[in-house]
């Protein structure tokens, strides 16, 4: 009975219908565990099997749980170096993946790979798929490096099983070209996308949604390289198609909106581009609620979009909004840091020089908790705040600050000949100059 019982539960769960899957499940395990023990293999199965259909029904508390019931049994069963206890650890890294615990994740996806290595060598598939999980918890906590180097490994053993037509080498490369974007090397995250976009074309239909996912992470780098053109053309058929797939009242919609609003902002064409902020952020409060990080993050851009028009009473209404929305969700990111830095742009460029001196502290703050004191962000908030009191000709404090922004810089690993330090180190001479000709007067 108790098989019959978990052969249906495995029909249930292939055909998508989770709650039965679970029911069947709870039967069977407790069929098992009155006819064996509480710790029979059989009932790690069952476990193993309802933690993945709580996972298909986004219930991960519960989901995780039934995981680690499995995994205890296993590796009193099995021992820990068991390929039955890595699948465990594998859908336990998935699950803290998701939900965020990013350290059991690490530790989750670390164990899997060790067990996998030690049966399968090198160069096997699940080999990649623990590598790829492990890049996912190092880019959630921002190891870039690291993640970048999980998801080229990866993608590399995938190729070479597959070649470069498999939907996985795709995957693997658009995480890889996701990466490269945040570490500012467009050149190579454009190669990854475009390569991407050429498997997944094979493999998939024109109008399948990671097409269109992929076609607007190409936009995207087109964008920040200033191709405004062809950044429009993707993003117009990225938006045709997750419309397609999704109708209007969906994030990823929103998500483009978003886009061509930032790149017709970027042409100067504001009111096309406000037009697209507000559509976004009217789908957004629609699918999200209005207090949601996405929405305050549409405010961040629509204030952008503000100050570029010289707008700043409106610029500094959206900042605001975007600033109470990342409050009233106790956003604890540097996302508030950065709202607080654009404040301080704004108020600045207002001629609202105390508030703007506020608001940086602020970033401030929030920059260096979230980011250590050595970092590239901090110095560039120290060196608006230098730039503060240099309009108030208060040097003295001016200086101060520009000497420890590049400080910071060098820190970082940045020379003289980068753009940031040159632009901090040109202040400093000028304020030292002046300085120098006020005591010689």
């Amino acid at each position: 009975c108790a098989d019959t019982l978990y052969n249906i539960e495995n029909v249930h769960q292939g055909m998508g219908t989770s709650k039965e899957a679970i029911m069947n499940y709870e039967k069977s395990c407790g069929i098992y565990r009155e006819v064996f023990s509480l710790d029979h293999l059989d009932v790690a199965c069952c476990f193993y099997g309802i933690g993945d259909c709580f996972a298909m029904l986004k219930q991960y508390s519960k989901a995780l749980r039934a995981c680690e019931q499995a995994l205890d049994i296993r590796r009193i069963k099995l021992g820990n170096d068991h390929l039955e206890v890595a699948s465990v650890l594998h859908s336990m890294a998935v699950i803290c993946n998701r939900t965020g615990t990013l350290k059991k994740a690490m530790e989750c996806s670390s164990e899997c790979l060790r067990v996998r290595r030690l049966h399968h060598g090198p160069e096997h598939c699940d080999i990649a798929e623990s590598l790829h999980s492990k890049g996912l918890a190092h880019e959630a906590m921002g190891e870039w490096k690291l993640a970048l180097g999980c998801f080229q490994e990866a993608g590399q053993i995938w190729t070479r099983h597959f070649a470069n037509d498999s939907s996985l080498v795709a995957n693997a490369l658009n995480k890889e070209g996701e990466i490269h974007e945040v570490l500012g090397s467009l050149g190579e995250a454009l190669e990854c996308f475009v390569e991407a976009l050429r498997v997944r074309r094979q493999q998939l239909p024109d109008d399948n949604e990671f097409v269109g996912e992929t076609l607007f992470n190409i936009a995207s780098i087109q964008y920040k390289r200033k191709e405004y053109d062809t950044a429009m053309m993707n993003l117009e058929e990225a938006l045709r198609i997750f419309i397609l797939n999704y109708g209007h009242e969906h994030k990823d919609v929103a998500k483009v909106f978003n886009r061509i609003g930032q790149t017709r902002g970027a042409q100067e064409h504001f009111s096309e581009a406000l037009k697209n902020h507000n559509e976004a952020v009217t789908i957004l409060k629609t699918v999200l609620g209005p207090n949601d990080i996405s929405v305050a993050s549409t405010f961040d851009n629509i204030g952008a979009v503000y100050q570029a028009k010289q707008q700043y009473t409106h610029a500094i209404q959206c900042l605001q909004e975007s600033l109470r929305i990342k409050k009233t969700i106790k956003i604890n990111s540097t996302e508030v840091g950065d709202t607080y830095f654009s404040l301080g742009v704004v108020n600045c460029e207002a001629g609202e020089l105390e508030e703007a001196l506020n608001s940086y502290d602020a970033a401030l703050n929030i920059r260096r908790q979230k980011l250590g004191r050595n970092s590239v962000a901090v110095a560039q908030t120290l060196h608006n705040i230098g730039s503060v009191f240099a309009l108030k000709k208060n040097y003295d404090e001016a200086l101060t600050r520009w000497k420890c922004a590049v400080a910071i810089y060098k820190e970082t690993g940045l020379d003289e000949s980068d753009m940031l330090v040159a632009c901090t180190s040109g202040n400093i001479n000028v304020a030292e100059a002046i300085l120098l000709e006020s005591e010689i007067l």
